[in-house]
């Protein structure tokens, strides 16, 4: 009696399989199905038996976009033609709730395997599919994608504005400064000449002071230009450019700006597509952008600049934080090895004179003018930290075969 083989009750096993199973005949006859398929689709086990998959489930009727049937047919076209599992992206198939919990429709997503089973003969008899309801994974992740989007549009919005509260006064101060310039140019020729028919005395000291307020307006006047940058206020002249002839003309500039004690390194992608962009704007971008990492880097490091093509297949630029549709586009990334920047002001650094370094150089606008430079290509400039690494990349607008049409 030892030696007698258990009886197992297959069906009973399969039935309270812990997932969610369905078996499907040559025709789609749902033939078998488990306990928890039975609950995550809200029916009962006499209601889908010996019925098609597509009638036990037929699309919602009320979303004209429904693709959910059309897949799945197509997936056990699949895996009985070349007879091997089919593991399908995740699929929004809406289910029909029972009459007693009010009917309709409720949204579900689920995450699909369909596998073969071979006959004697080889060929596929039945098809057991696998399915797990994600539905609750992807509402969380499209409300946090929304919540990203809405928050990337407020702060547009803000700096947006405080690009245009600096584009008038810069573009009014602009004009004051140019009369400065002038007249100061106007008197400092009538003190050479005074200089010179009194042999210097006391017209070559004025002349030096002359000189003091003409560098402080030019300086000045370099100010108000990098503020009408930030307001996209300035002249720009586009053109189709590669951003690798631009990093190539720009890299002794560069080095210059980082100095000998941080090592400069440029990756750049051989088959780079071309964008229409201001080549002057992108030289004054890459040199903003290296003098803020030379700012992070006091005691060396590494500067690296990047160039590649990218596929965004989802508002997140593929999990970069950057708010873009989908679609091809070109990649410039400026990354250097400095302590970072507090996850807490991340979201200040593209303010004008916003600076992490009080006691540092500059007036602060150096990433608030390379800002205002890619947004007035309707681009993106996004900060991040990994690590001890800060990184700003700036997708420009997407490209097509040729250039960018952004």
């Amino acid at each position: 009696m030892g030696d007698e083989p258990l009886a197992v009750d297959f069906k009973a096993l399969f039935e309270s399989a812990p997932d969610a199973y369905v078996v499907l005949d040559p025709q789609d006859v749902v033939v078998a199905v488990s306990d928890d398929y039975l609950a995550a689709t809200m029916t009962e086990r006499g209601d889908v038996l010996g019925r098609g998959i597509f009638e036990a489930f037929p699309h919602n009727p009320d979303d004209p976009l429904a693709a959910g049937v059309r897949n799945l047919r197509a997936s056990l076209e699949r895996v009985r033609k070349d007879r091997v599992r089919d593991r399908m992206p995740v699929q929004q198939y809406d289910i029909r709730r029972p009459e007693n919990e009010g009917g309709g429709y409720e949204v579900r997503y689920w995450s699909p395997l369909n596998s073969p089973v071979l006959g004697s003969n080889q060929e596929v008899a039945y098809v057991i599919q696998r399915v797990e309801d994600v539905t609750d994974f992807v509402l969380l992740r499209a409300e946090a994608d929304q919540n990203r989007l809405e928050a990337s549009a407020h702060e547009s919005l803000r700096l947006e504005g405080l690009g245009r509260l600096a584009g008038g006064v810069a573009h009014v101060f602009n004009n004051l400064l140019a009369v400065i310039l002038n007249y100061a140019a106007f008197v400092n020729r009538e003190v050479v000449d005074a200089a010179a028919e009194e042999g210097g005395g006391r017209w070559g000291a004025v002349h030096q002071d002359i000189e003091q307020v003409q560098i402080a307006a030019r300086r000045a006047a370099e100010l108000t230009r990098e503020l009408l940058a930030f307001g996209r206020r300035g002249v720009v002249y586009p053109q189709q450019v590669s951003l690798n002839d631009v990093v190539r003309g720009a890299e002794d500039l560069l080095r210059a700006t980082v100095g000998e004690h941080i090592r400069l390194t440029i990756r750049m992608d051989a088959d780079l597509a071309l964008v229409m962009a201001d080549r002057g704007q992108l030289v004054q971008l890459l040199v903003n952008l290296a003098q803020n990492g030379r700012g992070a880097m006091p005691d060396g490091g590494e500067l690296t600049v990047e160039t590649d093509n990218v596929d965004v297949d989802g508002p997140d630029a593929a999990g970069s934080g950057l708010a873009v549709s989908p679609g091809r586009y070109v990649r410039l990334r400026v990354s250097d090895t400095g302590a970072g920047i507090p996850p807490e002001l991340l979201g200040r650094v593209f303010e004008p004179f916003f600076n992490t370094q009080p006691d540092g150089p500059g007036a602060g606008l150096g990433l608030a003018v390379a800002h205002g430079i890619v947004k007035g290509r309707r681009s993106r400039l996004g900060a991040f930290r990994t690590g001890r690494r800060r990184e700003f990349q700036r997708p420009p607008s997407r490209h097509s075969r040729g250039a960018d049409r952004g």
